[in-house]
C-alpha cells in the first residue's frame, strides 16, 4: 500500500495505530508512506527519510494483503529493532523516554514509532545492523534506569521473543 500525507505541526504521523516522529523541520512537508508486511518506508520527493520493520503482518492488518505471512521474515539473527510496551504508571512523559533513547543511541539506533493501544503505550526503536547488541541494550536499560521507570516498561529485542523488565536486565 502507498499513499501521501502532509506532516502536521505536531511532527507526528499516525497510521494503523503506529506513530511516526519526523522532526519539526518536516512540518508541512508531503511524505509518501509505503508499506507492506515486511517494511514501512517514509519518503519525501523520492528520498527515503526512514525505514523500519513493519507491524502490518500482525493481527487485523493481515487482511490488507491476503498473501501476507503469519510471521515476519527471518532477519538472520540480527537485532535490527527493539520494541517497548509501557504497561504501568510512569512519572515521566513518553516523549521524554523517546528523547533520552535517541540521545543514548545516537549513531546506533533511533525511536521510529510510537503509539497507544488499549494495553498501554508502544515505542519502536530501529537499530543499525552493525551496532553492538549488548551495548545497545545496556544503553536502553540505562535510560530506563536513569528515568526511574521501574518495571512499568517491558522491552523485547527484535531477535528474541522474550520481553524483559528493567529489573531483569543485568548490565555488562
Amino acid at each position: 500500500m502507498e499513499f501521501d500525507l502532509v506532516v502536521p505541526p505536531s511532527r507526528r504521523l499516525q497510521v494503523a495505530v503506529k506513530q511516526f516522529s519526523l522532526g519539526l523541520v518536516r512540518s508541512g512537508v508531503r511524505v509518501t508512506f509505503s508499506a507492506d508486511t515486511d517494511a514501512i518506508h517514509l519518503l519525501t520527493v523520492g528520498v527515503r527519510l526512514k525505514s523500519m520493520c513493519s507491524h502490518l503482518w500482525r493481527g487485523p492488518y493481515r487482511r490488507w494483503n491476503v498473501d501476507s505471512p503469519q510471521l515476519p521474515r527471518d532477519r538472520g539473527g540480527v537485532m535490527d529493532f527493539v520494541e517497548f510496551m509501557i504497561d504501568g504508571p510512569l512519572a515521566v512523559d513518553r516523549d521524554d523516554i523517546e528523547d533520552e533513547l535517541n540521545r543514548a543511541l545516537l549513531g546506533r539506533g533511533e525511536v521510529t514509532g510510537a503509539g497507544t493501544s488499549e494495553s498501554g503505550s508502544l515505542l519502536d526503536v530501529d537499530v543499525r545492523a552493525t551496532a553492538d547488541r549488548r551495548a545497545v541494550l545496556d544503553a536502553i536499560f540505562g535510560v530506563l534506569a536513569a528515568l526511574e521507570v521501574g518495571d512499568s516498561v517491558r522491552v523485547r529485542p527484535g531477535d528474541e521473543q522474550t520481553w524483559l523488565r528493567p529489573s531483569e536486565w543485568e548490565p555488562s
